[in-house]
């Protein structure tokens, strides 16, 4: 028996990444099937997604650099660099907001299509469209307050104690 997503999540149809699946235990003596890897090649899309890529790839250096050193400055010297935890949080964030973009742009985001699968082919784009503005709305809210959240550090001079020590 070989377990697919469509098995899982038929109901719903719930995309997931191929490699959550894991076949069940068969009977004793029985060897269970290789689960084949999700080696497809992602779909041509409008605007090239390379500076997303080569972001992703730069920030997982930075944060594995950052975590690093402090690991090696902490056992050599009993003591860590204050400035590590907030600038691995934001490259964090970034990463977050990169991989995510990049996802969309990719159509490799979960999502639930149970009612745009449902319906006619202008109720899909419809829907497809709605999503694509909401998704549009929620990042210019989070660029909006998130400049705001700078404005106001900037304005009353608020700085982080674990910036001071940065060299």
């Amino acid at each position: 028996m070989r377990v697919t997503q469509h098995d899982h999540a038929s109901c719903f149809n719930v995309h997931y990444p191929s490699f959550i699946f894991m076949p069940f235990p068969t009977h004793a003596g029985h060897e269970p099937e290789p689960m084949a890897m999700n080696d497809e090649a992602d779909e041509p899309v409008r605007i090239p997604l390379g500076i997303e890529d080569w972001l992703t790839v730069l920030v997982m250096g930075a944060l594995a650099l950052i975590t690093f050193s402090n690991v090696i400055a902490r056992y050599f010297t009993n003591q860590s660099f204050a400035w590590t935890e907030e600038f691995s949080v934001f490259l964090m964030i970034v990463l977050a907001l990169v991989g995510s973009s990049a996802a969309v742009a990719r159509d490799r985001h979960i999502r639930i299509d149970y009612f745009s699968d449902s319906g006619s082919m202008a109720r899909r784009k419809s829907l497809s469209r709605l999503g694509a503005v909401l998704v549009g709305l929620l990042f210019t809210l989070i660029g909006v307050l998130s400049l705001r959240l700078v404005w106001d550090d900037y304005r009353f001079g608020e700085t982080s104690p674990g910036c001071r020590s940065f060299p």
